[in-house]
């Protein structure tokens, strides 16, 4: 078990990953994405630098997983609207 599984909102992000609505796909990829960095401006590095590279590396995860979703929602508009 990693320390990034002890936190609570772990479980029902991944619960709400599973909806396949491209609106909750790119609402839940936002809102992880806003959870790390807020963690990680929170945290002084020096002091705990694993917990600082987890998150860093989580962040980078987060930010390569977002970009797809809003393409496929950015998509989608778009073939409603032709």
């Amino acid at each position: 078990m990693s320390p990034w599984d002890l936190h609570p909102w772990s479980q029902s992000l991944d619960t709400a990953r599973s909806d396949p609505q491209l609106l909750a796909q790119f609402f839940y990829a936002d809102e992880e994405l806003n959870q790390v960095a807020s963690e990680l401006d929170s945290l002084d590095g020096r002091k705990d630098p694993q917990r600082c590279t987890l998150l860093v590396n989580q962040f980078r995860s987060c930010q390569q997983h977002a970009p797809p979703v809003q393409q496929n929602l950015r998509d989608t508009c778009l073939r409603v609207t032709d």
